[in-house]
């Protein structure tokens, strides 16, 4: 605030015109990220061909919170067409269970407009994901009422 202010005297700007304080930055800031938000995901949209299918991602890490000092899950998800990547978000979950990171996965995917473009699912091969009954594959299936195809990573088994 000291730096803005600091400015705004140098470019003799009239504060009074001004609201600076720090709850209306805040507020501008968000409002400028959920602006900057919905451009990226009309952009993404209008750019998709009808013939596009998607193959999503995920991936969960627990990391410190952002607002706070302690420990949250999250979960990465992305998709992936003709050679192409698009970071769709990383929502908090609950716990790290099939279910929690296949209601986050479907939840992206029906914000974004694009679950019924979606053939195939890449994960890590945790239990949480690959589980028979309860792994977030099985029933991110079910939530989209079709079957995936699956690309399960292997890279970290030696």
């Amino acid at each position: 605030m000291h730096i803005l202010m600091a400015t705004v005297d140098a470019l003799k700007i009239p504060a009074v015109n001004l609201v600076l304080n720090r709850t209306s930055l805040q507020e501008s800031r968000e409002e400028n990220r959920r602006i900057q938000y919905d451009e990226s995901k009309s952009d993404f949209i209008d750019n998709l061909s009808t013939n596009d299918r998607l193959v999503v991602h995920w991936d969960g890490k627990i990391l410190n919170d952002l607002c706070g000092r302690s420990k949250v899950d999250r979960i990465a998800v992305l998709v992936s067409y003709n050679g192409s990547f698009k970071f769709l978000g990383a929502p908090k979950i609950e716990s790290g269970t099939g279910k929690h990171i296949a209601q986050a996965v479907y939840n992206i995917l029906v914000e974004w407009n694009i679950s019924e473009r979606v053939v195939a699912c890449s994960f890590d091969t945790t239990s949480s994901n690959t589980g028979h009954k309860s792994g977030a594959c099985v029933l991110l299936e079910e939530l989209l009422g079709r079957k995936l195809i699956y690309l399960a990573c292997r890279h970290h088994c030696s």
